[in-house]
């Protein structure tokens, strides 16, 4: 075939080729990249490669639809003008089109130009793809520092997202994540105008949802396409596990023409789900962090209550406020009939909740066999919606009233249970985790220690009381006959007088005793009810008037002995709060003890100065003193320190024991110094308290 229709492929502005007979040339510039007429009507196309980035693809579609045409190569128009003669030249000397490869014509011009052109193009190719690597690589290392070091979860979150978009060309997309907790996939972030996942999901209900299932449970990658968009569903899997999903919508169809970018894209995927499970355990540790934390503040808290009521209500909403959830009941178990008895219930104020069994209600456990015998050595949780629940858990659970309960079982000292802590959840199907069951048994230990204390305080209030009334009893009927006994004695004196010396001594050292079992009775009596009695009458007072009257009262007693009371108290008043009764016994206790033992002669002090928001009450005498083997029990009940000038002292052992409690019941101290053979010194404390 002679070529005689040619499409010239010129510059842009090159000069117009000049007609030759017999031949029909069509010029078009290079960037229209359309020809006149169809493709197979030219017998030859003369290119001009000065341009042959910019041609390749045009080249590259002629090639598509003409693959016998031949194309040949020029750089220049004179070149083209040339090949033009050339080809006319031919044309008269019946040279076959199919020879034109062969003829000498630019022949080494076309060559080495179409090669050269060749390898710009492959060089120019090769630079991009390498470009485009070093891009993602930037791309990547900064994706990978931002996930990898980043613990703020909304950042790992939206930059995923927002990658994911840039990446794929999508208009929109979600990202979801399971929570354990509460057996839902949550979705984190949403980002654009379309999304396919708006709302959490239940776990329970994925069989509503097919593509989000088969993500999850197969970690399968699925692509819908519809006209010329698609979606992508991508599973989020951490440690061969499939933790949460990322949804792309809208995505553009080129995108799929890169392998590259499918690469980078799982590349992404990957390190996200990594970044998220690095995230979420440090979120976990940091929660944990704060529940102990709490579980601290409130096992403390449990620990200041004494009576069963009060344990149960501050326990109960302790366990509540620290899982957050909507019901806990404390169930006693009552061993003889075997049933658990609903004692106390907490109950949130919230809609869409379920109606829980009331305090009063009675479980019958001959009908859950295998639940009491677990409950006697383990901590578990029911879900009503948990497809591998028995028949007895689900009528148990039922019987409750909730959708999810963690029963927790309090053991006593003797290794049986004596109750059930039951953490329940009726808005919604919940799991505990490991963490939240932890931190329940460690709460519930305490709580079973504090139920123990508070049954003990209740035994010691029982036991107080009866020793009340014993004392109370004891001191009527004793003070009757004591009575009656000193009447008896005055009589016998009047009738019987003048006493022999003899019968004197005999009645002084009836007397003497006397005295002393009624000295007993009422030191026994107030120190009876210095601890029984409560703080409700207890008022502020000016105690500098107490000290006054202190003063006036013991310098006469110390003046029949001869002795010497200096009073060292302040001018100014000063309030405290308390029993002003119990305050003065007290001082006055040090202040008798004192005088008592102090030879006649002897120096005493009374001081009482501020420090440090305290009153400090202090008596100083140059006595006795107290052996230094005797000094540990000086406070102890009923206790006398030996001491051969003391023997013959009367006293029953209680006066410092009184002094101790009522000062310590003030919120204050005492201490003492003392050496044998010199003298003690006596102090105590007092809080001060404004009004």
């Amino acid at each position: 075939m002679n070529p005689k229709n040619i499409l010239y492929i010129a510059a842009a502005h090159a000069p117009k080729l000049p007609a030759i007979d017999h031949l029909v040339v069509d010029q078009i510039p290079y960037i229209e990249y359309t020809s006149p007429r169809p493709l197979t009507h030219y017998d030859l196309v003369i290119v001009d490669l000065t341009s042959i980035g910019n041609l390749q693809k045009y080249i590259d579609n002629i090639r598509l639809h003409v693959t016998d045409t031949p194309i040949i190569g020029v750089i220049t128009t004179a070149q083209a003008n040339m090949a033009l003669e050339s080809i006319y030249n031919q044309l008269q000397g019946h040279i076959e089109a199919t020879d034109l490869s062969s003829a000498p014509v630019l022949r080494y011009v076309i060559r080495h130009t179409l090669q050269h052109a060749k390898q710009q193009e492959a060089m120019r190719l090769k630079l991009e793809t390498l470009e485009r690597r070093l891009d993602d690589q930037k791309l990547l290392r900064r994706i990978d520092y931002e996930l990898g070091y980043s613990l703020d979860a909304n950042r790992v979150i939206h930059l995923a997202i927002d990658s994911a978009l840039r990446l794929t060309g999508a208009e929109g997309g979600s990202i979801g994540w399971i929570d354990e907790s509460s057996q839902q996939l949550m979705i984190l972030a949403r980002l654009g105008r379309y999304t396919q996942l708006t709302d959490h999901i239940p776990l329970a209900e994925l069989h509503h949802y097919e593509n989000v299932r088969e993500v999850l449970q197969k970690s399968k990658i699925i692509v819908e396409t519809e006209d010329q968009y698609s979606s992508i569903l991508l599973p989020l899997v951490s440690r061969r596990v499939t933790r949460g999903i990322i949804s792309l919508d809208h995505v553009p169809e080129n995108f799929y023409y890169d392998q590259a970018d499918w690469e980078f894209l799982q590349h992404l995927v990957n390190r996200t789900a990594t970044a998220l499970e690095i995230v979420s355990s440090y979120e976990r540790i940091r929660f944990q962090a704060q529940k102990l934390d709490t579980l601290n503040e409130l096992s403390v808290n449990l620990a200041r209550h004494l009576e069963r009521s009060d344990v149960l209500d501050a326990g109960i909403a302790s366990i509540a406020t620290l899982l957050d959830v909507s019901d806990v009941l404390y169930l006693d178990f009552q061993p003889q009939t075997r049933t658990l008895y609903v004692e106390h219930v907490y109950h949130a104020p919230i809609e869409h909740a379920l109606t829980i069994v009331p305090v009063g209600h009675v479980i019958e456990m001959f009908n859950y066999p295998m639940l009491l015998a677990m409950l006697r050595f383990t901590i578990f949780q029911i879900r009503l919606h948990d497809k591998n629940a028995n028949t007895e858990d689900i009528l148990f659970i039922e019987e409750l009233g909730l959708l999810t309960v963690l029963l927790a079982p309090i053991i006593n000292e003797s290794g049986e249970l004596s109750g059930v802590i039951a953490v329940g959840e009726s808005r919604y199907d919940r799991l505990f985790s490991a963490d939240e069951i932890a931190l329940v048994k460690s709460f519930v230990g305490s709580m079973g220690i504090s139920l123990r204390k508070a049954e003990l305080f209740h035994h010691v209030q029982t036991l107080e009381q009866t020793k009340s009334e014993i004392i109370h009893m004891l001191s009527h009927d004793m003070r009757t006959p004591l009575s009656r006994l000193v009447l008896g004695l005055t009589v016998y004196e009047r009738k019987n007088a003048p006493l022999t010396e003899r019968e004197q001594e005999f009645v002084q050292s009836v007397r003497v005793t006397v005295q002393e079992m009624q000295n007993l009775l009422e030191d026994v009596l107030s120190l009876e009810q210095v601890e029984s009695g409560s703080t409700s009458n207890w008022r502020h007072f000016d105690i500098t008037e107490v000290l006054e009257r202190l003063q006036r009262t013991f310098s006469e007693h110390a003046k029949l002995r001869h002795q010497t009371l200096i009073a060292e108290i302040p001018n100014e008043s000063i309030t405290v709060l308390g029993s002003e009764i119990q305050i003065q016994q007290a001082f006055s206790n040090y202040l008798s003890n004192a005088i008592k033992y102090t030879p006649d002669g002897g120096n005493i002090v009374m001081r009482a100065y501020v420090k440090d928001g305290f009153l400090i009450f202090e008596v100083e005498d140059s006595g006795y003193g107290i052996p230094e083997e005797a000094q540990a029990k000086i406070f102890s009940r009923f206790y006398r320190a030996k001491h051969p000038a003391t023997e013959r002292i009367a006293g029953t052992g209680l006066g410092l024991s009184l002094v101790k409690t009522v000062i310590e019941r003030h919120g204050g101290k005492v201490w003492f110094k003392s050496k044998s053979g010199v003298g003690s010194t006596f102090s105590c404390s007092i809080p001060i308290k404004e009004l």
